[in-house]
């Protein structure tokens, strides 16, 4: 036995025997072990990718700035990643993989943007493709990969381009300095040689709140691992705010725990290794889970999870790798086959909150911030507070006398689209006993789709006279197609980009019907990242269907069969739709039965139903903010219609809100994600109404 080959040995039975215990020890093990000979690779030709903050001064708490590099069309592989930072200026960093960024105006060397709250996200495309490769905090160290694995990037791999994310917390030092700059970033090594192994991230975490006065209060989360290739961790990393005392991620093997990986969030929030005597590993069937411990005792107040320094996270990182060739998934991302588990049904060991040796005061980060939300940041509740924009035309948009507004969205634009039924009205005798609409031969003569500037109301488009008989809902996806539902043909409709004829229409004109290739006054569509849709349908029906791009393929997602466990057990009219695109998480209001269900986008299964909107629930929107939001419209019979903003995270209403002279019947709902502007389609006023942020000064 060599000399070398003893010490690597024996820093193994350190890494065994103590490896949660001092903190000098671990780091030592880390890097002598784990990632020793992680530079050593063929002499195939590499270069370095640097990618930096270009000299930014943030000047708000909480701010999130991204910046980007185009990677070419040459496949690389991502071998070690050396962090450029200090945990006083910057929180964290976190490194994505995407197709495109969210601002392509901004991918360009120098250039950055605003990817948090009430900006433009970290990838386009609603996140398509989105993918952690790196994460960073608190003075984390290299990072450098074992021999043979790597991540994939550029060329086809999926990964057009790398985004930098930097969390600024703490921004005083920014504001007594005006010319301080910040160029906080990492720097990746990587090499065009394959390696045998791919390297992947995924992140489990939760959402929730933290009670005052707590000592060990828990956040779980797990989810089941589907057919993909066998995943092989082989580090991992948690990620806590000041509450954190533990974080635990472990394998469910047929009721067996295997612990991947325990973590002291209040040390350095590196990867740290996986304990080389488990040889975990992840095959189809086994459950995820991790739970994160925190301590409220010095609180006295409640603590949610989200995204500001006031706030907490509860995240637990699994880095690992996987062969190739067993990778058949048509999606390409292992991490993709892996589908929540209710964390009531997760059972975990005793020891899960139990902390790690050496942990407590001498490793806390300094508190160089306050409780709180600071001068310079906005608090969850005021920034998302509405009241109604009295510059907005209201009744009467410029030269056209709307007649009952049905639907309303967001172009790409940031235009405002509605579909209304100009001379048209819903009477009692315009369907018969059947669903079958009684006046087949003449459709609308008005326009019926309208284009509204969004500071002025005034028309800049219109189309679609002579085309529908009874609009009722209007989608604009994040390609820029037009998708309408009308409940007199029983038909969809999808509409190109800039085209006033379909590239795709489904359902038999004026024919109701319960089969799939037919559908009963289908009321609304949500489209996802890949483009696949959702319809609601409807009045008759009570299903929400699902269909591939091209509408060839189509499955009953959700019936009253998947009801079965909730009170009332069935639907009364789905009358909207919307999605959580990153969570995969679908919407539906359900109208008569006053309520929002919230489904599994891909199975269909309930996750959770939200009774909080008084009676009759005719819409609801999700936009991703501070943890997930939704703005809802009621319209109850014996009192006045209102709208509410509801916080995920929170379980509760934050506002409610209505204008001035009161809604008569709101029907639809959306929200701009430029601006936060909020607007509502009332059919019985016949006009759509719009709602600003507080105190927001219009251009």
């Amino acid at each position: 036995m060599t000399r070398e080959l003893a010490i690597v040995i024996i820093l193994f039975l350190s890494v065994i025997t103590n490896s949660f215990g001092d903190f000098q020890d671990q780091m030592r093990s880390y890097h002598d072990t784990l990632y020793q000979r992680s530079w050593q690779h063929s002499s195939e030709e590499s270069k370095d990718v640097n990618l930096r903050m270009p000299g930014v001064h943030p000047i708000k708490n909480d701010t999130y700035l991204c910046t980007a590099v185009n990677l070419g069309q040459r496949k690389q592989y991502i071998v070690g990643f050396k962090p450029f930072a200090e945990m006083h200026t910057a929180h964290h960093m976190l490194l994505f993989g995407c197709q495109v960024p969210a601002d392509m105006a901004f991918s360009r060397d120098g250039k950055f943007w605003n990817c948090g709250d009430m900006g433009k996200g970290v990838c386009g495309n609603q996140g398509a493709g989105e993918k952690i490769i790196y994460a960073w905090g608190r003075n984390a160290p290299d990072l450098k990969l074992p021999k043979d694995v790597a991540f994939e990037v550029g060329g086809d791999s999926g990964i057009a381009y790398l985004v930098l994310q930097v969390h600024y917390g703490k921004v005083d030092q920014f504001v007594a300095n005006p010319s301080l700059k910040d160029n906080s970033g990492v720097d990746l090594k990587t090499s065009f040689a394959p390696p045998r192994k791919l390297a992947a991230i995924h992140l489990l975490a939760s959402g929730g709140y933290i009670p005052q006065k707590a000592k060990a209060w828990h956040l779980d989360t797990g989810c089941q691992y589907g057919n993909g290739p066998v995943l092989h961790p082989f580090a991992f990393r948690v990620h806590a705010h000041t509450l954190g005392t533990v974080i635990s991620g472990y394998r469910v093997r047929n009721g067996v725990w295997t612990l991947i990986g325990k973590g002291d969030p209040q040390r350095p929030q590196a990867f740290y290794p996986v304990k080389p005597d488990k040889q975990v590993d992840i095959q189809a069937g086994d459950t995820l889970a991790a739970r994160c411990t925190f301590n409220s005792m010095q609180r006295d107040k409640i603590t949610y999870i989200g995204a500001t320094m006031a706030d907490e996270m509860c995240n637990f990182y699994m880095m690992y790798w996987y062969e190739p060739n067993q990778n058949n998934m048509e999606t390409g991302i292992p991490e993709s086959a892996c589908l929540y588990v209710d964390e009531a049904r997760l059972m975990f060991p005793l020891d899960s909150d139990v902390p790690l040796q050496g942990s407590g005061v001498k490793m806390q980060m300094k508190r160089d911030f306050a409780e709180g939300c600071g001068p310079y940041c906005n608090d969850d509740g005021p920034s998302l507070l509405l009241e109604e924009d009295k510059r907005w035309p209201g009744n009467q948009p410029i030269d056209h006398k709307l007649g009952q507004v049905t639907a309303v969205d967001i172009d790409k634009y940031g235009n405002v689209v509605i579909f209304h039924r100009g001379s048209r009205r819903w009477e009692i005798d315009s369907f018969d006993a059947n669903e079958v609409f009684s006046n087949q031969k003449e459709s609308i003569p008005e326009a019926t789709v309208l284009t509204l500037d969004s500071k002025t109301g005034k028309i800049i488009n219109s189309w679609g006279q002579n085309m529908f008989f009874m609009p009722h809902g209007l989608t604009i996806d994040s390609e820029g197609n037009t998708w309408l539902t009308d409940v007199a043909m029983h038909q969809v409709f999808k509409f190109p980009s800039g085209r006033t004829e379909s590239s795709l229409t489904l359902g038999v004109r004026f024919q109701p019907g319960s089969d799939i290739e037919h559908f009963c006054k289908p009321t609304d569509v949500a489209v996802d990242s890949s483009g696949f849709f959702y319809v609601s349908d409807g009045y008759c029906n009570s299903r929400v269907l699902k269909f591939s791009p091209d509408g060839r393929q189509k499955v009953v997602l959700i019936s009253n069969a998947h009801l079965q466990h909730i009170v009332p057990s069935f639907f009364q009219i789905p009358h909207s739709l919307s999605l959580d695109k990153r969570n995969k998480r679908l919407f539906v209001a359900d109208r008569e039965n006053s309520r929002v269900l919230m489904f599994d986008a891909d199975k269909g299964r309930i996750l959770q139903d939200f009774n909080y909107f008084g009676e009759r629930v005719f819409a609801a929107h999700y936009h991703r903010e501070k943890g997930g939001i939704l703005h809802v419209v009621n319209g109850p019979i014996s009192v006045n219609s209102q709208g509410f903003t509801f916080s995920l995270r929170r379980n509760a209403v934050i506002q409610e809100w209505r204008p001035v002279s009161g809604f008569s019947e709101p029907h639809d709902v959306t929200q701009d994600d430029e601006s936060g502007a909020v607007y509502v389609a009332d059919i019985g006023k016949n006009t759509v109404w719009k709602f600003k942020r507080r105190g927001q000064i219009q251009a």
